[in-house]
């Protein structure tokens, strides 16, 4: 028998296990003291990264439980994407 999702306290399928989380969260920044302080935690951010890859849904179709994430690409002249 197979544990589900909401057994683990997960949202999704796709959604970073504790153990999974625990094996790369030292690759990310621990929050700062000062200044402004994050919108979105780094596994929320990679869960929904997660989500988007494995449904293939668009961005602007995530549910409206995972992190909207928004960029902005915009040519300056040398094909850079800043």
């Amino acid at each position: 028998m197979t544990t589900g999702p909401n057994k683990l306290g997960m949202r999704y399928t796709t959604d970073l296990t504790d153990h999974e989380w625990s094996l790369i969260a030292y690759c990310f920044p621990r929050p700062a003291k000062t200044g402004r302080p994050r919108e979105h935690a780094y596994r929320d951010l990679l869960n929904a990264i997660f989500y988007v890859v494995r449904t293939g849904c668009q961005w602007r179709n995530l549910p409206k439980d995972l992190p909207l994430m928004l960029w902005c690409f915009i040519p300056n002249g040398d094909d850079a994407i800043t």
